[in-house]
Order: C-alpha cells, then structure tokens, then sequence
C-alpha cells in the first residue's frame, strides 16, 4: 500500500516539475484564450509510466496510477498522502490494513 501510494504522488511531482511556468506566465500577458495544458513537458501518461518503473512496478501498473490522476488528481493525492503519513504514524510496522 505504501509503494502504490508513493507511487501516486511520485507520478503528480514528475508532472507539475515538467511545468514550464516562465513560459505560462508569458502566455498570461498576451490578450488571448490561453490552455495551460501545454506548458507541461511531459504528459500525464509518461509521468505515470516514470514514476510506475521507479517504484519497480510492471509497466501496466501504469493504467491504475494514470487513471487515479486524470480522473481524481486532488482526491488521490489526499488518499495517498493520508496513508503515507499514517504509515509513517506505524513506526516499524510493515503493513497497513486498508483504512490505515
């Protein structure tokens, strides 16, 4: 549980870091319609794809990950850091049941 986790906000943190905010606050000074959506260097997908073989999972741990980011950003990031920091509350323990 704390590996899937991590792996969620491992995978958020790739993709806001690939955030071209130099570029993004240009775009604002201009008088036109602006998608912030392509400021960002890498997609979604491939930060989920990083982050998945970072964490040594198979590559179709992918789906998962990528889906609870695209559908659920801010809600999966509260659930993962919930568990992370009540985890981190277990001491040495090795596992977490699932409403940790």
């Amino acid at each position: 549980m704390e590996r899937f986790a991590q792996t969620i906000l491992d995978a958020q943190k790739i993709r806001e870091e690939s955030y071209d905010i130099e570029k993004a606050k240009e775009a604002l000074n201009e008088d036109t319609l602006v998608d912030f959506e392509q400021f960002y260097q890498i997609t979604l997908e491939d930060a989920c794809d990083q982050a998945v073989s970072d964490a040594g999972y198979d590559k179709r741990a992918n789906y998962p990950i990528y889906l609870l980011n695209k559908l659920a950003w801010n809600d999966a990031h509260d659930w993962a850091a919930e568990v992370l920091k009540k985890i981190k509350r277990m001491g040495n323990k090795k596992y977490c049941e699932y409403n940790c």
